[in-house]
């Protein structure tokens, strides 16, 4: 018989920061941002409990409805689509339409109770921002000459929750957040572009100086 390694049973999750990744931290998968604990889903966008609250989220894009101007941001709860994507992409459940109400009920609704929760008893939940998010604060990419693809962007706190219409005619969850203070100043793209064509000019510079 095959011997199996015993499984490794990770620690519970927590509120606030995760020791060893502090705000800034970054990482070019989801599944290493996974690995070390600081948003502990490689594909959904939130993680918590209706009970305990939300722990962390990830802004990258995912609703039309989503708002990001850095200190401050709307965050679009989770479900109201279609599961089977679209005829380009029947895999990408990211592009499947809205064809129903956001709720906080039942297993759909659990991950938007869960950001219910944690803004009714005010616990920190971090937020990590990816390439795809069409922000200012959003990481470059590795596609695009950045060094990263996800960001721990480091803690915010729920300041309001609301259900309204979204932009695609389905009623969806509506998160504020507000960033802690105290922590290090947030990274706009255009610094990264900037440190990609350092980065450029200097790889250039040294291929040119090998070849001499």
């Amino acid at each position: 018989a095959i011997e199996r390694a015993p499984a490794v049973e990770k620690p519970p999750d927590i509120f606030g920061e995760i020791g060893g990744f502090p705000c800034g931290s970054a990482w070019e998968t989801r599944v290493d941002c996974c690995a070390d604990l600081v948003h502990r889903a490689t594909v959904a966008g939130i993680v918590g409990t209706p009970e305990a609250g939300c722990y962390s989220i990830v802004l990258n894009g995912g609703y039309a409805d989503d708002v990001d101007h850095g200190e401050l941001l709307t965050y679009t709860g989770s479900g109201g689509r279609s599961l089977k994507g679209t005829a380009a992409n029947p895999k990408n459940l990211r592009t499947g339409p809205a064809t129903h109400d956001q709720t906080l009920a039942g297993k759909e609704g659990r991950y938007n109770a869960s950001l219910h929760r944690s803004f009714e008893t005010g616990e920190p939940v971090r937020v990590v921002r990816g390439y795809k998010l069409e922000s200012a604060w959003a990481p470059l990419g590795v596609e695009y000459g950045g060094r990263h693809n996800y960001r721990y962007d480091g803690l915010y706190k729920v300041e309001k929750a609301w259900h309204a219409q979204g932009l695609e005619g389905f009623k969806v969850w509506k998160f504020a957040l507000k960033r802690l203070p105290g922590q290090p100043a947030l990274t706009l793209c255009e610094q990264e572009e900037a440190r990609a064509a350092e980065d450029a000019e200097a790889s250039g510079a040294a291929e040119c100086s090998s070849g001499e």
